[in-house]
């Protein structure tokens, strides 16, 4: 009969311990809680960046909108200033208020609504030939005036800036021409960023997002 030999080789299965594989986990979250704010404010930058691009695809769709239908397109913002509407304008009645279409039937019509966090701060007017029409406290000068604060007409300039408050309606005309403006973005960090249409040619430009950490300049 066989003896079995008494100098058997243990067999090493690997693994990990408790220990290590606790140790490994407290390690894993110190990097996760180190870096998610770095993470966050990446994501909440980028949103801030597809409201700006989102707003300069909605500049060009309605522009071309006005130059196809040969019909007079106006954007105004919401009350809560995180959605846009871009549809027919019909005119301006007393007091300087900007009326569009709301029958929502016509295929120039469209609708949009910033990411989440982001919401319009600011429309402010560019001086070079085509202002912001705006429902302020003061009342608008017409189509060849301007008054500071308020609204102008197609041809018109203005100072100063239209907030939440004045319902700012931005048009875009059939000969490729618009309103000169500049919309300021911002988030819930308060960074901001401004989308710069031009009046001219139609064409619009993105800033850099202004913050705790960023710089300025044009993109």
């Amino acid at each position: 009969m066989r003896r079995c030999p008494t100098n058997l080789r243990r067999v090493n299965l690997g693994g990990f311990t408790l220990l290590e594989i606790m140790l490994t986990l407290a390690v894993m979250m110190a990097i996760a809680a180190l870096g998610w704010p770095i993470l966050q404010g990446t994501f909440e930058r980028q949103r801030l960046l597809s409201g700006g691009n989102q707003l300069r695809g909605a500049f060009a769709l309605a522009r071309a909108n006005a130059i196809n239908s040969g019909d007079v397109q106006a954007m105004q913002f919401g009350d809560d200033q995180t959605a846009f509407k871009v549809d027919r304008w019909v005119g301006e009645v007393a007091g300087g208020t900007d009326v569009v279409d709301d029958t929502d039937t016509l295929p120039t019509a469209f609708n949009g609504q910033l990411p989440e966090g982001v919401s319009v701060a600011t429309v402010n007017p560019l001086g070079d030939g085509s202002a912001v029409s705006a429902n302020t406290s003061s009342a608008g000068t017409g189509a060849s005036g301007s008054q500071t604060g308020s609204a102008t007409g197609a041809s018109g300039s203005a100072s100063g800036s239209a907030t939440a408050d004045s319902a700012a309606t931005i048009l875009f005309y059939p000969d490729g021409t618009c309103t000169s403006c500049e919309v300021a973005l911002v988030d819930k960090k308060q960074r901001s960023l401004s989308v710069v249409l031009h009046g001219l040619t139609g064409s619009s430009a993105l800033t850099e997002i202004v913050g705790r950490d960023s710089g300025g300049g044009k993109r």
